[in-house]
C-alpha cells in the first residue's frame, strides 16, 4: 500500500488526524512519515481489522453499526438475565418464559429494527417470527441441556447473551 492511500484509511479511521497527516505528507521524509503511520495503524489495529470486516462502509457507517451492536448485546443481555432468574427461580414454565423473552428481545433490539425498517409490513411480521422461534429455540434448548449441572446464574447469561445476539446476527445477515 502507498503512502497516499495509507493516509487515505488513516483519515476514515480518526478523521482527527487529517490535518496532522496533511502537513506530514508536505514536512516529513517518506521514512518518517511511513513510520508515523506504521505507528498509527499498529495502535488501531482491531480498527483496521473492522474496516477489512466492513468493505466500502465509512468510519461513520461502522461506528453506528458497532453502537448498534453494542446496544443489541446491552438489550439481549437485560431480557436474558430477567428470564434466567425466572428460569432458576421457577417463576414460571420454561415455554412461557422464553416465550415471552423472546418477544420482549425482538422488540427491543435495534439490529432488528434497522434490518426491518425497508421491508413491507408483511415481510416485517414473517422474518421477526423467523427471528423470534430462532430465540425461543435457543433460550429453551439451552435450559434443557443444563439438567444435572451446577448452575451459575451469571454465567448463564453471559452464554445465553453470546448465544442468543450471534443467532440473531446471523439470522439477519440472511434478510
Amino acid at each position: 500500500m502507498g503512502i497516499d492511500e495509507a493516509i487515505k484509511i488513516a483519515k476514515q479511521l480518526n478523521p482527527d488526524i487529517g490535518p496532522s497527516l496533511d502537513i506530514d505528507r508536505k514536512n516529513l521524509a517518506e521514512k518518517e512519515l511511513a513510520a508515523k503511520l506504521l505507528k498509527f495503524f499498529a495502535d488501531n489495529r482491531k480498527a483496521i481489522e473492522i474496516m477489512k470486516v466492513h468493505p466500502g462502509k465509512s468510519a461513520a457507517e461502522i461506528k453506528a453499526l458497532l453502537d448498534r451492536n453494542v446496544s443489541a448485546h446491552v438489550v439481549v443481555s437485560n431480557h436474558v438475565g430477567l428470564f434466567v432468574y425466572n428460569v432458576l427461580n421457577r417463576k414460571g414454565d420454561l415455554a412461557a418464559l422464553a416465550d415471552s423473552a423472546g418477544k420482549r428481545i425482538i422488540l427491543s433490539d435495534p439490529r432488528i429494527e434497522a434490518a426491518l425498517a425497508k421491508l413491507k409490513p408483511e415481510e416485517k411480521a414473517e422474518r421477526a417470527e423467523k427471528i423470534f422461534n430462532i430465540v425461543v429455540i435457543e433460550l429453551s434448548s439451552y435450559f434443557e441441556n443444563l439438567k444435572e449441572k451446577k448452575l451459575d446464574q451469571n454465567q448463564i447469561i453471559e452464554e445465553l447473551t453470546t448465544k442468543v445476539t450471534a443467532k440473531i446476527g446471523e439470522t439477519l445477515k440472511t434478510i
